[in-house]
């Protein structure tokens, strides 16, 4: 048997990213009558999330804790455990470079330079992408050695995002201390010794540089601590130091465990929200295709619906069995790297050949198995459209997964991730709970090119399938327009650069209208329909207000509790505030804060948010 330890703080505090989501898309499922035998989860039917991250390289280089100042007595999200003390392992081996804590203080946040150690608060504030946190909730975290070695079961390492050279200063500022007690317990610089310690995280992968007066353009030093010469004193304030932000984490040697340990034998690993609910949520995801072209539509299913744990409820017996697809081992926590090596297989003419696979993989490691930028232009309501697709069983659109040039320009477009062309049916029950999770920036790119849009700029000719459905997205957006109180812009485009808000209206009409009228299988007998929660990363750290952002209007349209007999086409009444935002919590724009609308750039902010 396995203990959990999934109690305060981070439990609760990464319960942020899908704590009640998870239990509303798992419990109201449950509450449906369903035709079938009873069921072994939970006494009711598991239900559906799809994964949506609207990858550009905003969602990933972005700064998480905004504060501009360090406060000592504040807590900062990320992955190091805010309350303990790291030192440095260093390596003349890059990937065996990382910090280890060193002991626990607290919620003082204090540590001592003297020892050559780094507060893991500290480390949280300056070091953490808009990613991270996201990833840790779900997941635990991103694990490495990697990307394509396997893990070990006796010792976890996590690491930051990659961040490439699309990052500029205000996607994510420089970092600086200057308080001379306040640097002597956050990082290893003796109180009077340096006057200030300075920061840079964009452009530098997985480093982090610093220095007191240096430029942190320069080239670097690696630092060792069993240097002589590394200790930061007066006589080295000019050098920039660069460290690789690796954390070990779960480690039993000092106490207290991280809240998200999950122990297996001896050993214990970091575990998410997609881990805790395993037996009761069927997950799958879409991403984009790195293709950096304008024209380059849609996105692809990189994960089919599916349970990831090592068991699994078979909807013809109602009864768990094991699973030949499980994400991870179940006697050492372990992930496995292909667990869907089916789907790896199917997508060929890659070199190197696709070797990863599954939900929790891709999660983790989007933007990772290659060295190339992260993906430019983001057609998120095409990637929306998709999702919405697969719910349906309409198919996939060709033109969205077509891989092209060589084989290794293939392989940087996968993303190192199956490319999956021909779908299943995710949906197995009647009534089954189904909701879709995004996370990404709102200045979005060409995304117009789907059924009833007025302009298309930018974009190729329309594929034959989307111009063939029966979903005209202007007309659903108009919708909205009229119960929102304002004309959603079209004509040429939402917010420039090509984009639109037809996301919003296609999650009221998901979430509005049975998407399997025509089923006919006893499985699919009652309406199925998806509710929309977004997460928003906060592009150069600005919210815009609910005109101007997608997310928000996706989210509450998406999200609100829909009243029997509700009529999506004809209904010209505004939606009573208390069925889409149960905490009346307002944004920082002055708006009402929909309950499925998150804001990932501040990442304790959104971490609550969530967990309400």
């Amino acid at each position: 048997m396995r203990n959990r330890t999934m109690i305060t703080n981070i439990s609760r505090a990464r319960s942020a990213l899908l704590g009640t989501l998870l239990a509303a898309v798992a419990g109201a499922a449950g509450a449906q009558t369903v035709s079938q035998t009873p069921l072994s989860v939970a006494g009711g039917v598991p239900g559906n999330l799809i994964f949506t991250p609207s990858v550009e390289w905003p969602t990933i280089d972005s700064l998480a804790n905004i504060a501009t100042t360090y406060v000592v007595g504040d807590t900062y999200v990320g992955y190091f455990d805010s309350g303990k003390c790291y030192k440095y392992n260093y390596s003349a081996t890059e990937t065996s470079r990382y910090f280890y804590p060193a002991r626990f203080v607290g919620a003082g946040h204090v540590c001592d330079a003297s020892s050559k150690e780094w507060s893991g608060n500290f480390l949280n504030w300056a070091a953490t992408q808009t990613i991270d946190p996201f990833r840790k909730a779900l997941t635990g975290g991103y694990r490495v050695p990697g990307p394509n070695l396997t893990e070990v079961a006796t010792a976890t390492y996590l690491e930051k995002a990659r961040s490439d050279a699309n990052a500029y200063d205000t996607i994510f500022p420089d970092r600086n201390l200057s308080n001379s007690a306040i640097m002597a317990g956050a990082a290893p610089v003796p109180a009077g010794t340096w006057g200030s310690f300075r920061t840079r995280l964009r452009n530098f992968g997985n480093q982090m540089r610093f220095t007191s007066t240096g430029d942190l353009g320069a080239a670097p030093v690696d630092y060792n601590p069993g240097n002589a010469a590394h200790v930061l004193a007066a006589g080295n304030v000019g050098t920039v130091f660069v460290v690789s932000l690796r954390v070990k984490v779960c480690d039993p040697g000092v106490p207290p465990l991280e809240t998200n340990c999950v122990q297996y034998g001896s050993n214990w690993k970091p575990e998410g929200l997609i881990q805790k609910y395993s037996t009761k949520i069927r997950y799958s995801v879409f991403g984009y295709l790195n293709d950096g072209a304008a024209g380059r539509d849609g996105a692809a299913l990189r994960a089919k619906q599916k349970f990831v744990g090592p068991l699994k409820l078979n909807p013809s017996t109602n009864l768990l069995e094991t699973n030949g697809n499980a994400e991870w081992d179940s006697a050492n926590g372990t992930f496995f790297l292909n667990p869907d090596s089916t789907d790896a297989g199917l997508t060929t003419g890659t070199s190197p050949a696709i070797t990863n696979s599954g939900v929790i993989n891709y999660l983790n490691k989007f933007g990772q198995m290659t060295t190339a930028n992260h993906k430019t232009y983001d057609p998120v309501s095409e990637m929306y459209y998709a999702a919405i697709r697969y719910v349906r069983h309409i198919g996939n659109v060709p033109e969205y997964t077509n891989l092209s040039g060589d084989a290794a320009n293939r392989y940087v477009q996968a993303d190192g991730f199956p490319v999956i062309a021909t779908w299943d049916d995710p949906i197995q029950y009647s009534c089954q709970n189904n909701a879709i999770l995004g996370i990404g920036d709102v200045n979005t790119w060409n995304d117009q090119n789907l059924k009833g849009a007025l302009t298309r700029a930018n974009e190729p000719a329309m594929p034959s399938l989307v111009s063939a459905d029966t979903v005209d997205v202007k007309t659903w957006l108009d919708k909205v327009g009229t119960l929102e109180g304002f004309a959603i812009p079209t004509n040429p485009d939402f917010t420039g650069r090509g984009n639109s808000a037809y996301m919003v209206g296609l999650a009221y009409y998901a979430h509005t209208s049975d998407l399997r009228p025509d089923a006919t299988e006893p499985t699919m007998i009652g309406r199925q329909s998806v509710s929309t929660h977004w997460v928003d990363v906060r592009e150069n750290q600005v919210l815009e207000g609910k005109n101007r952002n997608q997310y928000w209007l996706a989210a509450k349209y998406g999200g609100f509790n829909v009243p029997e007999n509700y009529d999506p086409l004809t209904n010209t009444t505004a939606l009573p505030s208390a069925s889409w935002s149960k905490t009346g919590e307002f944004l920082s724009t002055g708006d009402v804060r929909p309950d499925n609308f998150y804001v990932a750039s501040q990442a304790d902010q959104m971490v609550e948010g969530l967990t309400r």
